[in-house]
């Protein structure tokens, strides 16, 4: 084999060398592209899932705070019958004690 053969073979690796690393330097850009649209679409996902759970959460706080109102007022009420109740039945005893004492045998 000739010099000129030689170097022609050798061009031609090189040739065919470049052409592969241009061929996986593309493919490596359309598979970042991919990658980068994936992450991208994910993003968006998260995002609307993210905005989901701030609803779910601002809805549950609200029913938590009309079912903690509902729950006082229903304390308040329950609370003023035994207080009214005890004293209705506290007051009448100690001034039956207190009769009893002064007014002794």
């Amino acid at each position: 084999m000739s010099n000129y053969g030689l170097e022609l073979t050798f061009v031609w690796i090189s040739a065919i060398k470049d052409y592969m690393e241009v061929k996986e330097a593309l493919a490596l850009e359309e598979r970042m592209a991919k990658v980068e649209g994936i992450l991208e679409e994910v993003r968006t996902r998260l995002n609307h899932l993210e905005f989901r759970v701030d609803s779910g959460f601002g809805e549950l706080r609200r029913e938590m705070e009309t079912n903690n109102r509902g729950l006082r007022q229903e304390m308040q009420s329950q609370f003023r019958w035994t207080l009214g109740i005890m004293l209705g039945v506290l007051i009448p005893m100690w001034v039956t004690i207190i009769l009893a004492i002064l007014l002794g045998p």
